[in-house]
C-alpha cells in the first residue's frame, strides 16, 4: 500500500425532494484506492465541505433588485416530479455588511430548460424602464406595471432552522400558481448559509427582525419607497400599493407580523404559521431575563459556546428529530425527510487539521465529523421583549389581510394569546391543520398547507 492512499467519496442519492450529497463512513461509502493525488484530493475535499442538498443549484448574486445570470446558468427542480419551478441559490449583500444566502424558487418557461425565466423577465424590465429614461419619460408606470404582474412572496423560517424549511412549500405553491408568483426563502442572519452577526453589534433582540426583512426586500427590489412613511396615511391601501407577501413559520411568523405592523403599507398579505404574533413577556420578568443573557453571554464568551462535534451526518438529523420532541408541549415531532432537508444546509463538516501530524503518513484533510454552523448566540435570552401591551399596538398597527394556521400538535399557545391576537387581526383565514410544529415542511401535511396559502393568496 505504499504510495496509496484510501480516500472517502461523496455519497449522492436522490429523494423526492432533489439530490442529497453526503459524505460519511457507513455501508453506503464506497472507497477508490490508487495512487495519491494531493490536488485531487484537495479538489474533493473542498467540493464535500459546501455542498448540500442544493449544491448543484446556481449561485445568484442579487443587485439591488437584478436577479443576474449567465447564460450558461443551469437550474434544478426542487422538491417536484416535474419540470416547472426553478430552484436558484442566490446571495444579498446588505447595508450592514451582512451577507444572507437563500432559495428563490419561481416559474419555468416550458421552453426554456437552461436559463432562469425570472431573471431574463427582471432583465427585460430592466431594459423597458431605461428606455424610457432615455426618451425623457417617467418611469413610475412602467415600474408598477412590472412589478404588478407577479406576486412576490418573502419566506421566513424559524428559530434555528434555514430556508429548507420550505423545500416542499416553495415549489408547490409557484407550480399552482402557474407563472404569476415567485417565492425567495432566505436564510436570516446567523442561521443556514448566512454570515453571523458581529460581535461589536446588538444581539439577541428579537425586533431586529424588522430591520432585515426591510434590508431584504430593498436588495431584492421588491421594496415600495413611496409607503415606507404611513404617518399621513390611513394605511387601509396596502392592497392597492404592494404585491408583497410575506409567510413566516414560527419565529418567522412573529417577526412577518411585527413587520406588517410598523410599515402596513408595504406588505399585501401575511400567512403565519403556527405562531400567534411575536412573542411576549411579562414586564416583570425583564429583569431575569437580562440577567440571565449576561451570564450566558459572559460564559460562553463574546462569539457563543462552541458546537458539539457528531461523528455522522445521520446524528445530527437525529438529534434534530430529537430536539422538536423536547419542544414544549411534549407531542412535537419532525419527520425524517423534513429534518434532513434542514440538517444538510445547517452543518458543516469538520477536518482534522492537526498539524502535529504534518510529517506522519496520516491525511490531515479527511473529515472527523459534523457541526451545526448557526450562531450559537442565538441561543442567549432577548435582551428585549415586547410587553403584551406593546405587542397590541403592534398587532392594531397591521392593516393587511392575514391568514393564520395552526398546528393540531403544535405549539402550545395560551388560550388568552390566541384570542387576543384573533381579536386585534381579524385575519380572512384562520385554520387548525393537521401535523406538528413544522407542518409545512414535512411532506404528510404539507399539500393542505399549501392548498389553504394558494387559496388565500390568488
Amino acid at each position: 500500500m505504499s504510495g496509496q492512499r484510501i480516500l472517502l467519496t461523496t455519497t449522492s442519492f436522490l429523494s423526492s425532494s432533489g439530490y442529497y450529497h453526503r459524505s460519511f463512513i457507513g455501508p453506503l461509502s464506497y472507497a477508490f484506492i490508487g495512487p495519491s493525488s494531493s490536488r485531487r484530493r484537495k479538489r474533493w475535499l473542498k467540493k464535500d465541505r459546501f455542498l448540500s442538498s442544493a449544491a448543484n443549484n446556481t449561485d445568484i448574486i442579487v443587485n439591488r433588485g437584478r436577479i443576474e445570470c449567465n447564460d450558461n446558468t443551469t437550474t434544478n427542480t426542487a422538491s417536484m416530479d416535474n419540470d416547472v419551478v426553478s430552484m436558484n441559490e442566490i446571495s444579498l449583500s446588505l447595508n450592514d455588511g451582512m451577507c444572507l444566502k437563500g432559495q428563490h424558487f419561481c416559474y419555468k418557461s416550458k421552453n426554456d430548460n437552461s436559463i432562469n425565466q425570472c431573471a431574463l423577465e427582471e432583465k427585460e424590465s430592466l431594459k423597458r424602464s431605461l428606455t424610457k429614461i432615455e426618451n425623457g419619460q417617467s418611469t413610475s408606470t412602467t415600474t408598477t406595471t412590472a412589478t404588478k404582474t407577479k406576486l412576490k412572496i418573502l419566506a421566513l423560517h424559524g428559530w434555528l432552522d434555514n430556508c429548507r424549511s420550505f423545500h416542499y412549500l416553495g415549489p408547490r405553491l409557484i407550480e399552482k400558481f402557474n407563472g404569476d408568483a415567485e417565492l425567495v426563502a432566505i436564510d436570516l442572519p446567523g442561521h443556514g448559509w448566512s454570515s453571523h452577526r458581529p460581535i461589536d453589534g446588538p444581539s439577541t433582540i428579537l425586533s431586529e427582525g424588522a430591520y432585515y426583512i426591510a434590508e431584504i426586500l430593498h436588495e431584492l427590489g421588491w421594496e415600495n419607497d413611496s409607503n415606507n412613511n404611513d404617518d399621513d396615511d390611513d394605511g387601509n391601501d396596502c392592497e392597492e400599493n404592494s404585491n408583497v407577501a410575506l409567510i413566516g413559520h414560527s419565529m418567522g411568523g412573529g417577526m412577518a407580523i411585527t413587520y406588517g405592523g410598523v410599515f402596513p403599507n408595504q406588505i399585501s398579505d401575511i400567512v403565519s404559521i403556527d405562531m400567534y404574533g411575536p412573542e411576549p413577556a411579562k414586564p416583570e420578568d425583564i429583569a431575569f431575563s437580562i440577567r440571565n443573557h449576561v451570564t450566558q453571554r459572559r460564559l460562553s464568551g463574546p462569539v457563543g459556546r462552541r458546537h458539539a462535534l457528531y461523528p455522522t451526518l445521520e446524528r445530527c438529523i437525529k438529534a434534530r428529530q430529537k430536539s422538536a420532541e423536547k419542544a414544549p408541549g411534549g407531542h412535537q415531532n419532525i419527520s425524517l425527510e423534513a429534518a434532513t432537508e434542514l440538517v444538510t444546509r445547517a452543518t458543516i463538516a469538520v477536518y482534522n487539521n492537526n498539524s502535529s501530524n504534518a510529517n506522519n503518513d496520516v491525511d490531515n484533510d479527511i473529515s472527523v465529523g459534523y457541526k451545526f454552523r448557526h450562531d450559537t448566540r442565538l441561543l442567549w435570552p432577548s435582551l428585549q421583549y415586547f410587553s403584551p401591551d406593546q405587542i397590541e399596538s403592534i398587532l392594531k398597527g397591521v392593516k393587511c389581510r392575514v391568514c393564520m394556521i395552526a398546528a393540531e400538535n403544535g405549539y402550545p399557545f395560551s388560550k388568552d394569546r390566541i384570542e387576543r391576537v384573533i381579536q386585534n387581526l381579524e385575519p380572512a383565514v384562520h385554520k387548525i391543520l393537521p401535523g406538528s410544529h413544522h407542518l409545512h415542511a414535512d411532506p404528510d401535511t404539507v399539500d393542505a398547507v399549501v392548498d389553504t396559502i394558494y387559496d388565500f393568496l390568488k
